[in-house]
């Protein structure tokens, strides 16, 4: 497979126009239809798709920006070494990590852009993009207070399976430290990191009672800490601790393949041990069906 085409189904027919292109230059394309998706991020076909195809092609616009099918397809091609060719169909900026990138801007005519697609297919390279070295640099005044708060998230975690009231107690004092950080710091990756966990935590609290008794209610709150770990994973795509993160919450969304894939990402990023991780990744491999040997891992294609 030549191209994935990523889109947000608000911008389907942009889409069907670029498929039809490629085609035409005699490029094989996957594009995937929005109604077959049926509200699972990552199901077995769309790994594969997106495993077995050379480059992602990106349409990026404010709609796709809000997308996590969108966002999930991004980090799924970057962790099988995929290269993705950005096209930005409005000003809504690309994701940090793929800001160095060259791709084919908005600022061009609409024919413009897409006659140039088959070359930029054909020319790109077999390796996932580059990510820019990350210029964030903490205070001491920050780097205190995300441990603090780290230190608040794993004292909550701990007291869970053996005290749910002081573990709730704990939850609501870290509420305080998490949103004055979340003011002051909006932007730093360690603080929407442990913004993510909180809104996981507060899930996990939220419905302890079903979810041990293996159900799993669906909850804004699982989504606003999804949306966290994304954000973060938009400006490091290896960062462990998101990576395991959003396999934990897609956990409880009950898409076993995507944790599983993100989990074992966090894992091999980690360089090391990672009991957390290796904790999660046993529970979303209890529910996943069995398949045949090489389908739908974390396997790297470069």
């Amino acid at each position: 497979m030549d191209a994935f085409i990523s889109h947000s189904s608000e911008d389907a027919e942009i889409a069907r126009q670029v498929q039809k292109i490629l085609s035409e230059a005699g490029l094989a394309v996957w594009l995937d239809h929005p109604a077959l998706r049926f509200g699972v991020l990552l199901r077995d076909e769309l790994l594969t798709a997106i495993r077995n195809s050379r480059v992602l092609i990106l349409l990026w616009s404010r709609a796709a920006a809000k997308s996590r099918w969108v966002a999930s397809e991004i980090l799924r091609a970057f962790h099988v070494g995929i290269f993705i060719v950005p096209v930005t169909l409005d000003k809504t900026r690309l994701p940090q990590f793929l800001q160095n990138t060259v791709y084919l801007a908005s600022g061009r005519s609409r024919e413009q852009v897409l006659e140039s697609l088959p070359r930029a297919v054909r020319e790109a390279r077999d390796t996932a993009n580059q990510v820019p070295p990350g210029l964030a640099n903490q205070t001491l005044e920050q780097s205190v207070t995300t441990i603090n708060i780290a230190l608040n998230q794993q004292s909550e975690t701990a007291l869970m399976t053996s005290n749910l009231e002081e573990a709730r107690r704990v939850h609501a004092e870290g509420e305080a430290m998490i949103r004055d950080a979340e003011k002051r710091w909006k932007y730093d990756p360690m603080v929407l990191a442990l913004s993510g966990y909180h809104h996981k935590n507060a899930y996990l609290l939220k419905h302890w009672e079903k979810i041990q008794a293996g159900r799993t209610p669906k909850d804004p709150l699982q989504l606003r800490a999804e949306a966290k770990f994304f954000e973060t994973l938009f400006v490091n795509p290896k960062d462990p601790s998101s990576l395991n993160g959003l396999g934990s919450v897609l956990i409880g969304e009950r898409e076993y393949n995507a944790a599983e894939f993100f989990i074992l990402r966090a894992i091999e990023f980690a360089g090391g041990t990672y009991p957390e991780a290796e904790h999660d990744l046993a529970l979303a491999r209890r529910y996943l069906p069995e398949r045949p040997a090489g389908g739908g891992g974390a396997e790297r294609k470069n």
